[in-house]
């Protein structure tokens, strides 16, 4: 098994791929601390960009890097309109 490629704080586009963010708010800090990762799975139907947004604000709140995987699971147009309305009634 070959371990993936981390690339460094992209919008990522691929299901699985591999991200290592870092808020910019945070750098410098001196709560900061690089030495600690998490890591984080995104839920379904989100864009790379709210992944990447939402991957720095964990960053930005938890003080230290976070690894990124990105869920590009979706939900077709019409399975999601008929599990909305199925919902509304």
């Amino acid at each position: 098994m070959l371990f993936p490629t981390i690339a460094q704080g992209v919008v990522p586009n691929a299901d699985g791929a591999v991200t290592r963010f870092v808020s910019p708010e945070v750098r410098g800090k001196s709560w900061f601390n690089p030495a600690k990762s998490v890591i984080f799975v995104n839920g379904m139907l989100n864009t790379g960009m709210d992944h990447k947004a939402s991957a720095e604000a964990l960053s930005l709140m938890l003080g230290c890097p976070v690894i990124g995987v990105y869920n590009k699971k979706t939900v077709s147009g019409a399975t999601f309109t008929s599990v909305s309305r199925t919902r509304r009634r």
